[in-house]
């Protein structure tokens, strides 16, 4: 096929010898500039979308937490910390106090818990206030306080000093509020529980037995664990 004669024309004549390039073609080669610049912007977007969809959940385990310790009126020993669950019920003794300079934590796997460090006279606090009847419950152990696949929970151990035996206590959280969902009073001859952990991934250790629902009374322990059923 032959050139136009206007484009044979102009080749035959400029003294540049550079190749003349079509307007139509420039004009495609800014859209696809557009559409590049385009799909950058959105894939920015994109990422920035992730990473608020994941900063907002780490932050609300941590703002539950302490929602419901502020809402108990109990306060807390340095940032939210994160554990291996398993290490983490099995810890009869105080926690690490994480520190706050580091900020709170958030678990890396289903397999942690996110947690508080209670203060110790706010825990009497709770127990007066919750109860009605200030120093019948005096603790006995670290509360925990936790959250563990994104439901919350507290555990409290305490002496009760009118029925002179120790008492474990564990709490749910919920929007609607606070639930007992265990109860455990027991001394050296004999323990009662009033157990509702069905549905849970918990259980109450006395002794080798694993107990998570019912009423009833088993042999005497000097101490009850809140572990996991599995």
């Amino acid at each position: 096929m032959r050139a136009p004669k206007s484009f044979a024309f102009c080749s035959a004549h400029r003294s540049d010898p550079t190749p003349l390039v079509s307007p139509a073609i420039l004009f495609i080669s800014g859209a696809w500039v557009g559409v590049l610049r385009d799909a950058q912007k959105n894939m920015n977007f994109q990422i920035q979308s992730l990473a608020s969809q994941i900063h907002p959940r780490e932050k609300l385990m941590s703002n539950l937490l302490r929602n419901i310790l502020a809402g108990a009126g109990i306060a807390t020993v340095g940032a939210i910390g994160t554990k291996v669950a398993v290490d983490y019920f099995k810890n009869k003794g105080e926690e690490a106090t994480p520190s706050e300079a580091q900020g709170d934590q958030t678990p890396v796997s289903a397999e942690e818990v996110s947690y508080a460090k209670v203060e110790d006279a706010s825990l009497q606090k709770f127990l007066d206030v919750s109860f009605g009847d200030p120093g019948r419950y005096v603790p006995v152990r670290p509360a925990k306080v936790f959250d563990y696949q994104s439901k919350q929970y507290m555990v409290v151990w305490a002496r009760d000093t009118e029925k002179n035996k120790n008492q474990m206590m564990a709490f749910t959280y919920a929007p609607e509020g606070r639930k007992m969902i265990a109860s455990v009073g027991y001394t050296g001859q004999a323990t009662d529980y009033n157990l509702n952990l069905a549905g849970t991934p918990f259980a109450v250790e006395v002794g080798s037995q694993k107990l998570a629902s019912g009423q009833g009374e088993t042999e005497g322990t000097d101490d009850v664990d809140f572990v996991l059923s599995a």
